[in-house]
């Protein structure tokens, strides 16, 4: 609760145009939830420049005020998968949403400016619910809550298939798969999680 108070703090700092230049936001320790999806125990941080650039992206803009909670948001997540495109990145699902898109966060291990090795929100965004869909069934998942995820594809599930009508066989068949995915996933344990880390790096 300290974390996430002192992060909406300086978060409307931010956006009232108060926050220092520079400043890196510290979200704090992975939780057991985290760790167990394989993300090492080491603080998690984000440059105020990084965030004001990601909301202000061409292809994804949002207001810096959608991500209030944050720190609660990424603890407690939906699910986290392995970045399909960074092999050493993991990328978090959140409850927090824009236009109906919840909101995903990449982070990288690597080393801030003090030298010391930290968890680095590299990317933040909104991100398209077929992407998500396609990692659960590509098994890029590391960790799911499952009655969460299984009441975020049942709610999205008319949706899509309202958007998609001239592909709707294809998207319901792609539903029918990460539903069963879900149901059938098997969170790893604390120690389960440190191993995948070190595999893979």
């Amino acid at each position: 609760k300290r974390v996430n108070d002192k992060f909406n703090a300086e978060l409307q700092q931010q956006i009232d145009g108060t926050l220092p230049k520079g400043h890196v936001y510290q979200l704090g320790m992975p939780s057991e939830i985290l760790r167990r999806a394989g993300i090492p125990n080491l603080k998690i941080e984000m440059a105020m420049n990084r965030l004001a650039d990601k909301s202000m992206q061409e292809n994804h803009p949002f207001d810096l005020s959608e991500l209030k909670n944050l720190p609660n948001a990424i603890q407690n997540p939906l699910a986290v998968f392995v970045s399909a495109t960074h092999l050493d990145s993991n990328v978090i699902l959140t409850e927090l949403t824009h236009g109906g898109k919840n909101f995903v966060v990449a982070l990288r291990v690597s080393e801030n400016r003090r030298g010391i090795m930290v968890n680095d929100i590299r990317s933040l965004y909104p991100k398209n619910i077929m992407s998500i869909i396609d990692w659960i069934n590509n098994d890029l998942a590391t960790y799911v809550d499952k009655g969460r995820m299984i009441d975020w594809l049942e709610k999205r599930r008319n949706e899509l298939l309202s958007k998609q009508q001239s592909n709707s066989a294809e998207v319901r068949k792609q539903l029918v798969s990460a539903t069963k995915i879900i149901k059938d996933f098997e969170n790893p344990s604390v120690e389960e999680g440190k191993t995948r880390f070190s595999v893979g790096r």
